[in-house]
C-alpha cells in the first residue's frame, strides 16, 4: 500500500518539477501547418499563420492533460474491482499487489475525483481567459465538466449510502458521457 502511495507521489512531483524547470514545452501538433519545402530539399520558413502559444495557454494545456489522467485513474475503480477476481486468478503470484491496488483507489476515488473535477474547471477557466471566447471545443469541455459535477454531486449522495444500486448507475452513466465528451474534447 504505501508502495503504490510513493509511486503516486513520486509521479505527481515529477510531472509538477517537470514543467516547472523546463524552459520551453514542444507540443506534437502541427495543427495543419507546413514548412515551406527549397528546392535543394531543405525545408525553410513557416508558412502560414504563426502564433506562439503564450504561458497561459501552455499551462491550461498541462493542466488539462492532468485532468485526463485524473480523470482516467479515478475511472479506473469499477472496472478493476470488477476484474478483480479474474486477474488474481490468472496471475495469482500478483495477488498482494492486485489487493493493495485496489484498496489504494477505492481509498482515494473521491481524492482523485474532486483533483480531475478542480482541474477541469481550472484548464477552462484559462483557456476562457486565453481564447477569451466558448468555441466548439470549450462548449463540449464545459459539458464534460457539467457531467462531472453531476457524478461528484451524486457520488455525494452515494457516500452516505453505499447499497444503492440505482444512485451507483446513475453515478456511472454520468462519469461515462463526461469521458465520452472529454475524449471528443481532445480530438476536437
Amino acid at each position: 500500500m504505501k508502495y503504490f502511495q510513493l509511486i503516486f507521489a513520486s509521479v505527481i512531483l515529477i510531472f509538477i518539477l517537470g514543467f516547472g524547470v523546463t524552459n520551453s514545452i514542444a507540443f506534437a501538433d502541427d495543427d495543419g501547418h507546413h514548412f515551406e519545402k527549397h528546392d535543394d530539399g531543405k525545408y525553410g520558413d513557416y508558412q502560414g499563420d504563426h502564433e506562439k502559444e503564450g504561458p497561459i495557454e501552455e499551462i491550461g494545456k498541462m493542466i488539462g492533460w492532468g485532468t485526463a489522467i485524473a480523470m482516467g485513474f479515478a475511472a479506473l475503480l469499477y472496472p478493476f474491482r470488477r476484474s478483480l477476481k479474474t486477474l488474481i486468478s490468472q496471475f495469482s503470484k500478483w495477488k498482494n499487489t492486485f489487493i493493495s491496488f485496489g484498496k489504494f483507489i477505492t481509498k482515494n476515488h473521491v481524492l482523485i475525483g474532486l483533483i480531475a473535477l478542480t482541474l477541469s474547471i481550472l484548464h477552462g477557466a484559462l483557456m476562457f481567459l486565453k481564447e477569451g471566447e466558448l468555441e466548439g471545443e470549450g462548449i463540449i469541455g464545459l459539458g464534460s465538466v457539467l457531467f462531472i459535477v453531476l457524478a461528484a454531486i451524486l457520488g455525494s449522495k452515494l457516500m452516505q449510502n453505499k447499497k444503492s444500486k440505482r444512485l451507483r448507475t446513475i453515478h456511472m452513466v454520468f462519469i461515462s458521457f463526461a469521458l465520452f465528451l472529454a475524449i471528443t474534447h481532445i480530438i476536437a
